[in-house]
């Protein structure tokens, strides 16, 4: 299986596997932080239950969601 934490810290995998360098991944981040939240919030305002309800996320940071995405 993959590490994140590896791929993040190794510039030659994360090379490979996004095309992008750490670098430019790291610039990334926070662009996409915002548009993540930003469309979490502004999802259906009538719902039923509180937000944060059901199962824990497997990918739990903003750097392992962008990765995934991106590979």
């Amino acid at each position: 299986m993959l590490d994140v934490d590896f791929a993040l810290r190794s510039d030659r995998t994360l090379k490979a596997l996004t095309g992008l360098s750490r670098s430019e991944f790291q610039q990334l981040g926070p662009a996409f932080d915002q548009a993540l939240s930003k469309q979490m919030q502004s999802r259906r305002l009538d719902r039923q239950r509180k937000p944060g309800g059901g199962g824990k996320y497997r990918l739990d940071r903003v750097e392992a969601k962008l990765f995934f995405i991106l590979m």
